[in-house]
């Protein structure tokens, strides 16, 4: 960062950007109290309409998305989603590329998003945010260029945990840790991602 940038924070959710039009287009997030777009199927909400058709293709399979939607597929795992950039990140798992380096570490990894992730958590270098919202734990030191992952994040601070069994009173705080919990107490069965009460951006 040079010496003359001022980093704008926002004091609601402590979002942290350089360039002036992008803090404001922030600050406008927190004007909107709604999600209108909901998911009939588990009643999941967004505010925008691209980001529920998205969570209707990855968590549903919905049929009438797919159908009306140029989806990308992996051929080699049940993996589906909207973004061609995702789709080419994905791939990169089942090869075990890893393109994208860290300047300060021996860290590789197969995302740009996740390099930007690694040098602001690790590195505390907010540069790698670019024109990224950077959003910031006001109970830690956490950072995170996503929204969905500060979210979850704070959850690890209320105890919020909205993955909940449905075949007993088990409850997590992401969809993982309900995973491994059905493997190794319910032998694998299905919790059916429709029935699961959090799925997020």
């Amino acid at each position: 960062m040079k010496k003359d940038q001022v980093v704008n924070t926002c004091d609601i959710c402590q979002y942290m950007a350089l360039d002036s039009s992008e803090f404001s287009k922030h600050m406008s997030t927190h004007m909107v109290t709604d999600k209108p777009y909901i998911c009939d199927l588990c009643g999941y909400s967004t505010r925008e309409r691209r980001i529920l058709d998205e969570h209707r293709v990855v968590i549903h399979k919905d049929p009438r998305i797919i159908e009306n939607t140029v989806t990308f597929q992996c051929d080699q795992c049940p993996y589906l989603t909207l973004r061609e950039s995702r789709y080419l990140a994905h791939m990169r798992t089942h090869t075990g590329d890893k393109p994208f380096r860290c300047d300060k570490c021996s860290y590789a990894t197969s995302s740009q998003n996740s390099l930007g992730q690694h040098k602001l958590t690790r590195h505390k270098d907010t540069s790698a945010a670019g024109r990224s919202r950077i959003y910031q734990c006001d109970e830690c030191d956490y950072m995170s260029l996503h929204l969905g992952a500060f979210e979850r994040h704070t959850w690890t601070h209320t105890g919020h945990k909205p993955f909940k069994c449905k075949h007993c009173d088990y409850s997590a705080g992401s969809s993982s840790n309900l995973d491994r919990h059905l493997k190794a107490v319910h032998g694998g069965k299905s919790n059916g991602s429709s029935e699961w009460s959090a799925i997020l951006d």
